[in-house]
């Protein structure tokens, strides 16, 4: 997708805005919008989450998981 097409989804959805560079007339620059900054507040909680879930965990229990993945994955190849 180009990033133009992008932007405008974005701002669309009311997730950004577009305003005037106020030294270059060529270029347009973005900003959230509130909701686009909440959004992306939980996006952020949401990774950190998951990072927490996946890799904060006993990391014995973390490389036993792993082992078992790897093995299910060698049966299947």
């Amino acid at each position: 997708m180009m990033t133009s097409r992008v932007v405008r989804t974005l701002v669309e959805r009311g997730l950004v805005t577009r305003y005037p560079d106020a030294s270059d007339a060529r270029t347009l620059r973005l900003a959230l919008t509130p909701k686009g900054h909440s959004l992306t507040t939980q996006a952020i909680q949401a990774a950190r989450d998951l990072d927490a879930q996946y890799f904060e965990a006993d990391p014995d229990e973390l490389r036993a998981t792993l082992r078992d993945i790897a093995q299910r994955r060698g049966k299947r190849d």
